[in-house]
C-alpha cells in the first residue's frame, strides 16, 4: 500500500463524534483503520517537536498495550530529500530504550520507510 492509498483509507475512517461519544483515539488525533478484519491504530507525528513526539508515542504505545492491541502504526514521514526528518531518525533509538522495550515486541518500517508498524508485546493478551 503506498502513501496515497494509506491516506485515502485514513480519510474514509474519520467520522464526526456524536454528542457524548468520545474515544481517546479521536480526541488525541489518533486514527483507527479497519483493514482485513484487523483494526490498526495509527498516530501521525508530523508537526510535533522531537520532545513532544517522544511523549505522544510513549503514551500511545502504553495506552494500546493496555487496550491489548496487536500492533500500532506510526507515521513519521521521510523528511525532505535535503534533510532527514528528526523524528524519523530518532524513533528506532527511542524504541530501543528500556521504557519502550517493556511494551513492544518488534517493529518494521513500512510504506517506503515513511511509517513504522510496531508490534506490541503479546503477554498482555
Amino acid at each position: 500500500m503506498n502513501d496515497l492509498e494509506l491516506w485515502e483509507n485514513i480519510k474514509k475512517s474519520i467520522k464526526p463524534l456524536v454528542k457524548h461519544q468520545v474515544a481517546k483515539q479521536l480526541i488525541e488525533n489518533y486514527i483507527k483503520i479497519k483493514h482485513k478484519n484487523t483494526i490498526s491504530y495509527t498516530i501521525d507525528l508530523h508537526g510535533y517537536t522531537v520532545h513532544n513526539a517522544y511523549l505522544e508515542l510513549l503514551d500511545f504505545i502504553i495506552y494500546h498495550y493496555h487496550e491489548k492491541s496487536k500492533y500500532i502504526t506510526v507515521i513519521t514521514g521521510k523528511g525532505n530529500p535535503q534533510k532527514e526528518s528528526l523524528i524519523h531518525s530518532e524513533i528506532e533509538g527511542w524504541l530501543s530504550n528500556p521504557l519502550f522495550k517493556n511494551y513492544i515486541r518488534d517493529f518494521i518500517w513500512i510504506n517506503g520507510n515513511g511509517a513504522m508498524r510496531i508490534y506490541l508485546n503479546i503477554h498482555n493478551k
